[in-house]
């Protein structure tokens, strides 16, 4: 279960920096550099999450 509660945040941290990226890159970066590592930390915890559930459904 801890596998799965890791990749639900990491998906949520991925969503929270594509929709804060104007308010984030004001203080860090560009805007660019967030909607790219939020897009990238989405997918691929997204991902994790889908194959995690897949693997347990198919135990």
């Amino acid at each position: 279960m801890a596998k799965i509660k890791m990749w639900i945040v990491l998906f949520i941290v991925g969503i929270v920096m594509i929709l804060g990226a104007s308010e984030f890159s004001r203080l860090l970066a560009n805007e660019t550099n967030w909607y790219t590592a939020g897009i990238m930390v989405s997918a691929i915890s997204g991902l994790g999450l889908l194959f995690e559930m897949y693997f347990r459904r198919n135990k």
